[in-house]
């Protein structure tokens, strides 16, 4: 008997489920596509906006915040600082993309960091209605004034030709109430010191203020290789107003081959020749890193030799020196000369480099909390970290030495090579710098000796032992008891001196600038 055939009615119902099946399975194919792609899991990462990041901080969103989320996902990320009127550190969005932008792993971002108010790149030149609208957004007070020029083809009318701060620099928190300056390029009348004179031949300069009745002081500073023997500033600044017969003095350029000659004094009245000072202004100016951190020198005297000094009575670290407290270079502690022959003071080597810390540095230590100084009379010494009148000078305990505010500057032309090959870097320090971006050495530049890369930073203090975070003294200890720098200098861990003409802005009229 012939088989029965199903019913065209049943054979429709199971159509219907297999077609309900197959859309839910690419409905849910398709939801998991869309949510892992939205999820960057293929597809490419989306680049986070800053709602994105702050919601999941719970507070402003950083650029490294954002940086640490997309390293996460492979994607190579940097930063790079942008100066406006947000505060330092937070996120402003990617250099040539925009949020939501899909990067594949591996792809190179660069996400932009407020970095406060200051003073962009390439601001110099322009003509001043340009940056206008640049300035508004910064946030703080910004001053545009006139400032003369006598060259106006070189230096154009209405052109910027001077900022506070320099250019590329941020405004420091104890200068924003009073905000940027911007100076702009006026006709020089021929009453003032135009500010032509900066970047010219020191000695051509010199020679014109002399012909018109000028009685002219140099005084050298260390400089960019293109400022070497040119000049940098001039005391009264440019733009001041001078009479005829008026003194000026003009700072002018050096590098490594000048260092020694601006520390020295000739025909000293105590010996009747040339001798190094320990101290000396020629590392004046505003030196800053790559993350816009900033040092800034002062000469303390008035430039001429002997006369020249760089003040610190407060350490970085917070130690207080008093107010006549200066950097030196070597051990000039009872006399105004380098003393020891035996000493291993960069200043007196051939390296064309130099070491700046506080003087006092070179005698004081610590007695259990209290800071002392070794080299004040009195039988007065630490037993038992307390200081005892007439104690016992052959037990000395309870003393300890601090590591310090401590510099080494590079001028241009210094043999950095032997500073390496002679280990004053310590090598780990050296081998990461090496991996780094190279030190830009047409600049000259310092590196400040940071505490927290040391595992200590006290070490006991004897009758007979030397201090360990200063130079070798030649008189104690050895060579080998001293540490080495850290860190080493790379592009990242340097601050070089910052190119800027310093004006007395105060006095400068107001330039008209819509």
């Amino acid at each position: 008997m012939p088989g029965k055939t199903p019913k065209p009615k049943s054979r429709g119902k199971l159509i219907g489920l297999i077609v309900a099946v197959v859309i839910a399975l690419a409905l849910g194919i398709g939801l998991a596509l869309f949510f892992t792609y939205r999820a960057g899991i293929w597809g490419g990462t989306p680049l986070p906006t800053a709602e994105e990041i702050s919601g999941a901080s719970g507070g402003e969103a950083t650029a490294d915040d954002v940086v640490t989320q997309l390293k996460a996902k492979g994607v190579k990320a940097s930063k790079a600082i942008i100066f406006s009127g947000k505060k330092k550190g937070v996120f402003l969005g990617y250099e040539g993309m925009k949020p939501g932008d899909r990067v594949q792993k591996d792809a190179a971002v660069i996400v932009q960091e407020s970095g406060g108010p200051g003073v962009p790149k390439n601001t110099m030149g322009k003509q001043a209605t340009k940056v206008v609208s640049t300035f508004k957004t910064m946030g703080v007070p910004v001053h545009y004034k006139q400032v003369p020029v006598s060259d106006t083809k070189k230096k154009p009318i209405g052109s910027v030709v001077a900022t506070y701060p320099a250019e590329g620099q941020a405004l420091s928190d104890g200068d924003k109430d009073d905000g940027i300056y911007i100076g702009v390029a006026t006709k020089s009348d021929g009453g003032a010191i135009s500010i032509d004179i900066v970047g010219r031949d020191v000695d051509t300069v010199k020679s014109e203020l002399e012909s018109q009745g000028h009685d002219v002081t140099l005084v050298p500073r260390l400089a960019s290789k293109k400022f070497v023997g040119k000049v940098s500033g001039s005391d009264p600044m440019p733009g001041s107003t001078v009479a005829e017969g008026d003194a000026v003095t003009l700072y002018y350029g050096i590098d490594a081959s000048g260092v020694k000659d601006a520390y020295t004094v000739h025909d000293s009245p105590e010996t009747g020749g040339d001798n190094l000072l320990g101290v000396s202004g020629v590392a004046a100016g505003t030196w800053c890193n790559n993350s816009g951190d900033c040092i800034t020198f002062k000469d303390g005297g008035d430039g001429s030799e002997g006369n020249s000094y760089i003040p610190y009575p407060k350490g970085r670290d917070g130690t207080e020196y008093g107010e006549y407290e200066s950097l030196s270079s070597c051990d000039a502690i009872q006399q105004p000369y380098c003393s020891s022959p035996k000493a291993d003071y960069l200043l007196t080597g051939d390296t064309g480099a130099f070491e700046l810390f506080p003087r006092s540095s070179m005698t004081n230590y610590w007695c259990g909390t209290s800071q002392e100084d070794s080299n004040t009379a009195g039988g007065i010494v630490c037993n038992n970290g307390k200081m005892v009148e007439n104690g016992d000078y052959n037990n000395i305990s309870g003393a300890t030495y601090h590591m310090q505010d401590f510099y080494l500057v590079v001028p241009v032309g210094a043999d950095l090579n032997k500073l390496e090959s002679d280990g004053y870097f310590d090598a780990d320090a050296l081998a990461a710098a090496k991996k780094q971006k190279a030190v830009n050495t047409t600049k000259p530049f310092l590196i400040y000796r940071d505490p927290k890369l040391y595992d200590k930073t006290t070490a006991d203090m004897t009758n007979n032992s030397a201090n360990p975070f200063m130079p070798y003294n030649g008189y104690v200890g050895s060579k080998s008891d001293i540490v080495k720098m850290k860190p080493a200098p790379s592009d990242d861990t340097v601050y070089y001196l910052t190119v800027s003409i310093d004006l007395d802005w105060g006095e400068l009229p107001d330039a008209d600038v819509k």
